[in-house]
């Protein structure tokens, strides 16, 4: 059904499924370029009085900012207290908590608090321990599209001193690891788990249709180009190097040549011909040792498509020779191309490999 298809067809085909993709590749970006990201703000430390005894408390609490140009949709806020020993292993893991709160473009929020003491943080430090915090974001856009984004940073006071002064010194530091935003989370690390869930990576209904659309337009492609080298005539040869006629052959050593047009189109065979090519290579840069021009009774002949013609030749001496030699070559000229269409007659060379007798 494909091939019945004329080339106008095929490619208006072709250009309707890869509009089809570009116009759901310009709706991704559209979707892009609207949708909320929510990405990490600044870590901030607040200090607070306690109501109950006055003492100064310590208030760590990581910051989610959407920079997007829409709100977004069921925004899970996720946070996590814990420590780091002087090896580096997390320890004193808090119990998570979580609370939803959407953001709208633009607008900052809080993603809770780790509560610190003066003492606590002095004790820590001087054990070589850090305080930590870690904080996941999940989302929707207006579009229905899922997000992930996670943040965790260490607490690091300058002096002793300070930490009771509510204008403390002291600086943060990215964990090693947990720190990604929407298609970097190639890992999740949910909060309260140790164990890492990898993110499945999807393919969009709009790359499928680009792809699609890719692969038919090859397909298209392809088929114009074998119709381009169908559009033509394709002459096929076949040699008899022995020929006879039947029933009344003259008894003289002669050659068959036969031409099938598998081709589109006719052509005309203008004259039967013979070279001989003493190296392949001097064949294949069509550089002949010696000519020759055939006499044929029925040449010129229009061969028409799915026909065939037959073509008889007589062998001389100089003939005989370049068949023995493996060096004669037999064919047509054809007005359709400027090369000639040729064929290597087998040589008659004898084994050397001696053959037994027959007792």
């Amino acid at each position: 059904m494909l091939a019945k298809l004329t080339l106008g067809e095929v490619l208006t085909i072709a250009l309707v499924l890869i509009g089809i993709g570009a116009l759901c590749v310009q709706r991704d970006t559209e979707e892009r370029d609207l949708r909320a990201y929510v990405t990490a703000g600044e870590t901030k430390i607040i200090p607070t009085t306690n109501s109950q005894d006055g003492d100064l408390h310590w208030v760590m609490t990581p910051e989610w900012k959407n920079v997007g140009n829409t709100p977004t949709r069921s925004a899970k806020v996720s946070i996590q207290c814990f420590t780091i020993d002087a090896a580096g292993k997390t320890i004193d893991e808090h119990a998570p908590s979580s609370r939803y709160r959407d953001l709208g473009p633009d607008k900052t929020g809080l993603a809770g608090g780790c509560t610190l003491t003066p003492k606590e943080m002095l004790s820590n430090k001087a054990a070589g321990k850090k305080n930590a915090v870690y904080s996941a974001v999940d989302y929707k856009d207006v579009f229905g599209t899922d997000h992930h984004s996670e943040q965790c940073v260490v607490l690091t006071p300058i002096s002793d001193a300070d930490v009771a002064d509510p204008a403390f010194q002291h600086t943060f530091s990215l964990c090693a690891d947990r720190n990604c935003e929407d298609e970097e989370c190639e890992t999740v690390h949910r909060v309260g788990q140790i164990a890492e869930t990898k993110r499945a990576t999807m393919i969009n209904t709009s790359d499928w249709i680009a792809i699609l659309a890719l692969i038919v337009a090859s397909g298209a492609l392809a088929l114009e180009l074998r119709r381009w080298f169908d559009s033509k005539p394709r002459l096929l040869l076949s040699v008899m190097g022995d020929a006879k006629t039947f029933p009344h052959d003259d008894g003289a050593e002669k050659f068959a040549i036969t031409v099938i047009n598998r081709g589109s189109e006719p052509t005309v065979l203008s004259h039967m011909v013979a070279y001989t090519f003493p190296t392949w290579w001097r064949r294949r840069r069509f550089r002949p040792s010696a000519t020759w021009f055939i006499p044929e009774r029925t040449i010129p002949f229009e061969l028409g498509v799915n026909k065939h013609w037959v073509g008889i030749g007589p062998y001389d001496a100089n003939l005989r020779a370049a068949r023995d030699r493996g060096e004669l070559y037999v064919g047509v000229v054809a007005t359709h191309s400027d090369k000639n269409f040729l064929i290597k007659v087998p040589s008659t060379k004898k084994s050397a490999v001696p053959v037994p007798a027959k007792s």
